[in-house]
């Protein structure tokens, strides 16, 4: 979910009906109302695959005056807009394989490109959000051995982060799930240009291994140099520091034994 610009409502992805909803917020932002006062419904698609009968929005995500909305079972990124009367559809990201199922997403800080994370098929592509169409890059998140046999999931959390120098690059992570080939999951690295995002390639690293198992939570500090991971399975709690001369590496600096971690939340102390 996340709060319009202007503080008039929450937008929330509801992932087992597929709706998008706005709740109403007070000026004071409490809640205006107990109950949603509009509700948008996917013009779903059924596809091939059993987690996609039905469709699954599954993040909220704000760019300009748009609502942007993976959704995994319709196999497409919505575009939606509030007009402050209704939720409309202003278009889609589309272009996916079959059975990729969209699950999150970011966008480049050139406003010009947005990278999609599918769970279902653990792949990242890469789309132009000025034109429709095939995505320009597509890459396969698992490490080398695993073949993408299926699994209960897949990929799971993207995060782009800012360079650490004026003229280094961005360090995209997406994080796997409940590989059938090993105990721990991994996180893939790429590197993204700071000025051209459809200049992306894999890190020299590539993939980080062995850090827990069902890894549900990645989220950075607001300088980009810290990266915390959970295991919800197994592996707890791991923070990372960014490495090497570009920062495009990762290094365990802490770690803390906890059951079934999924969300974390950065607090700052004065």
């Amino acid at each position: 979910m996340a709060i319009l610009k202007d503080a008039s409502h929450i937008v929330i992805a509801h992932y087992v009906s597929g709706n998008v909803t706005l709740l109403p917020l007070s000026p004071d932002g409490l809640f205006a109302e107990l109950k949603p006062s509009h509700s948008w419904t996917p013009p779903h698609a059924p596809q091939k695959h059993h987690r996609q009968q039905s469709s699954h929005v599954h993040q909220i995500v704000l760019f300009e005056d748009e609502i942007i909305v993976p959704d995994l079972g319709s196999n497409v990124v919505w575009r939606l807009k509030w007009d402050g009367q209704e939720i409309q559809l202003k278009g889609e990201i589309g272009g996916f394989e079959e059975g990729d199922g969209p699950r999150h997403c970011v966008i480049h800080p050139d406003g010009r490109h947005i990278y999609v994370l599918s769970e279902i098929s653990s792949h990242l592509t890469v789309h132009a959000l000025s034109a429709a169409g095939p995505p320009v890059k597509r890459f396969s998140l698992l490490p080398p051995g695993d073949d993408g046999a299926p699994r209960p999931t897949g990929a799971s959390e993207i995060v782009l982060l800012p360079a650490l120098s004026a003229n280094g690059s961005l360090l995209l992570i997406a994080s796997n799930r409940d590989s059938p080939v090993s105990e721990n999951d991994t996180l893939a690295l790429f590197s993204v240009s700071l000025t051209q995002g459809d200049l992306i390639a894999r890190t020299e690293e590539g993939w980080v291994k062995g850090l827990g198992r069902h890894l549900r939570g990645v989220s950075s500090d607001p300088s980009g140099r810290w990266v915390v991971v959970l295991g919800r399975d197994a592996g707890g709690v791991e923070v990372l520091e960014r490495a090497g001369e570009d920062g495009l590496a990762l290094k365990e600096v802490a770690h803390m034994e906890v059951d079934n971690a999924v969300a974390p939340l950065w607090v700052y102390s004065t």
